[in-house]
């Protein structure tokens, strides 16, 4: 029986059954990430990587109630811009707003964008939660 106590049980189930699923696919990735993030609770976050990864998951997280507070990216040139209604900012200014939840909005590049996060918060003694694929 589905409970309160695990009301996405449904969806464990669904991304469990690999018939469903290339599991190579990008979209396959991002329902993992959504399942992870719902399984920890999390109500906030901030995606590092503004590509189309990254926006998928923003979709998905928001459609689950999930509040994307910025898009991060190393791109300085698309700081300031808007992806679904999220402003696009550097980590410096995500860790300094207190940002502390981070999503890996990258297929290509998850190893780098995790050490640069941790890097970066451990400069600013911030403690940090990443949720990667």
């Amino acid at each position: 029986a589905i409970t309160l106590k695990e009301p996405y049980y449904l969806l464990g189930l669904y991304l469990n059954d690999i018939r469903h699923f290339n599991i190579k696919s990008n979209h396959y990735k991002a329902l993992k990430i959504l399942k992870k993030t719902l399984d920890q609770g999390v109500s906030e976050v901030c995606i590092y990587g503004a590509g189309e990864a990254g926006k998928t998951i923003g979709d998905l997280l928001n459609h689950f109630k999930i509040k994307v507070k910025y898009f991060v990216d190393s791109d300085a040139s698309l700081h300031g811009m808007i992806l679904n209604r999220t402003e696009v900012v550097s980590l410096d200014y995500a860790l300094s707003k207190g940002a502390n939840t981070f999503v890996i909005g990258s297929f290509a590049f998850i190893d780098q964008i995790e050490s640069t996060i941790r890097s970066k918060a451990s400069e600013k003694n911030k403690a940090i939660n990443i949720i990667k694929y």
